[in-house]
């Protein structure tokens, strides 16, 4: 299994996200053997711009990568992470976000849940809120 680390500044992402909440979201890559953040959606946006659920931008930004990605959410104060691996992904693909989504969890205290979804449908609010309910 390769060694996959997440980098110094998402690893500080994550854990900011725990700690004090500023982030809705971080979308996550994994470049080389290092994970690292390739989008990150700040909560006071979410005043500026008027929104109440951010929910529809996390799953355009996943589905507008076009390849699996590893994310954090918060929903609802619980930090969920997201494996996202859509059904058109390259098996090679699917098998090293797999295994850097285990090192990611290894790496950052603070996920509460986590979920595996390959399609819009797995992220809905009915979905994410019966997870973190549980």
């Amino acid at each position: 299994m390769q060694n996959i680390k997440c980098c110094k500044k998402s690893r500080e992402q994550l854990q900011a996200m725990a700690e004090k909440g500023a982030l809705a979201f971080v979308i996550l890559k994994v470049e080389g053997d290092e994970i690292v953040t390739e989008r990150a959606f700040a909560k006071e946006r979410l005043a500026e711009e008027g929104l109440e659920d951010y929910r529809p931008y996390f799953v355009k930004a996943l589905r507008d990568a076009g390849e699996p990605r590893l994310s954090v959410i918060d929903w609802n104060r619980e930090l969920v992470f997201v494996g996202w691996s859509p059904d058109a992904a390259d098996k090679a693909s699917k098998m090293l976000y797999a295994a850097a989504a285990e090192s990611l969890l290894a790496q950052v205290d603070g996920i509460s849940r986590t979920i595996q979804a390959t399609d819009d449908g797995e992220l809905s609010k009915s979905v994410l809120k019966a997870l973190v309910e549980r």
